[in-house]
């Protein structure tokens, strides 16, 4: 699943986690791309409708705007422009010792189209494409982080090279857990 807004691709919204992305939300289209962000467990997030698939409809104001407290009164605080309403899902991670709750916020509202569970694996999944973006720029690349290479071309075999290696790394490191009968993923 893409999340995106306007060609864009979202990692976590804005730099703040504790921010709700209020105008990112605001701009999408209806019909175009989702956009799924995680906001803080704290943020105060009225439950307007709940959803069968254990999502709620809320809503997300800008400017410090009092929350709406119904559905109707969030329907036209939306098309008045004051509020945005969203789609919230909550998940717990139960096989980890800290049970830290995890909210997202998207401006998917329709339940039937992306289920909570596979919003939350989407989420799961940017993780993992985060932590592998750091240890290629962390750990591979170092200080290095010029691509030496002039022309296009070269600069695209140069990026190749590198994601090439590091999953060379990574089969060789899966390879070795597997062998010593250890989970690759722990």
């Amino acid at each position: 699943m893409t999340i995106s807004r306007g060609g864009q691709v979202f990692s976590n919204g804005q730099p703040r986690q504790n921010t709700p992305p209020f105008g990112h939300v605001r701009e999408a289209r209806p019909g175009s791309e989702g956009l799924l962000f995680r906001v803080t467990a704290s943020l105060k997030l009225p439950v307007l409708q709940r959803l069968p698939d254990g999502s709620w409809l809320s809503a997300i104001t800008g400017n410090r705007a009092s929350a709406p407290t119904d559905l109707g009164q969030a329907r036209w605080m939306s098309a008045t422009g004051q509020a945005v309403i969203v789609r919230v899902v909550e998940y717990s991670i139960t096989d980890r010792p800290d049970s830290e709750v995890y909210r997202l916020i998207t401006s998917i509202t329709n339940w039937r189209a992306v289920l909570a569970p596979d919003l939350a694996a989407c989420y799961h999944q940017r993780w993992e494409f985060e932590i592998a973006l750091d240890e290629i720029e962390t750990h591979q690349i170092g200080y290095t982080r010029v691509l030496r290479s002039k022309s296009l071309q070269v600069v695209r075999q140069e990026i190749w090279g590198i994601l090439l290696a590091h999953y060379a790394i990574r089969a060789l490191m899966t390879e070795a857990a597997h062998d010593a009968d250890i989970d690759p993923t722990a």
